[in-house]
């Protein structure tokens, strides 16, 4: 069982893990010092059909509904979102 420093250590490690595969396909990833990343899409529509097609596969991720943010996605950093193809779509997206 993990204890609060053990978890933080992890979670950061995941954190950048998600953020530099992200980077390397040339997106625009937020800064964080959470257990999240914000990934800023070209649009907000773009966004939206991402954001849909990612909670139509089964894939939890947030999009931001404050209008200036809204073509933010926000991914947590749990081992899932490593899993090669899970997030695909977004993948895709960042690379059109």
């Amino acid at each position: 069982r993990l204890v609060g420093s053990e978890m933080c250590i992890r979670d950061r490690a995941r954190r950048e893990q998600l953020a530099e595969h992200f980077r390397a396909l040339g997106a625009d990833v937020l800064p964080s010092a959470t257990n999240f990343i914000g990934i800023r899409l070209p649009s907000a529509e773009l966004a939206a059909e991402v954001h849909k097609q990612l909670l139509d596969e089964g894939v939890l991720v947030t999009r931001l509904t404050h209008p200036e943010l809204a073509n933010v996605i926000r991914i947590t950093a749990v081992q899932a979102a490593l899993e090669p193809g899970r997030l695909a779509a977004l993948e895709q997206a960042i690379k059109a």
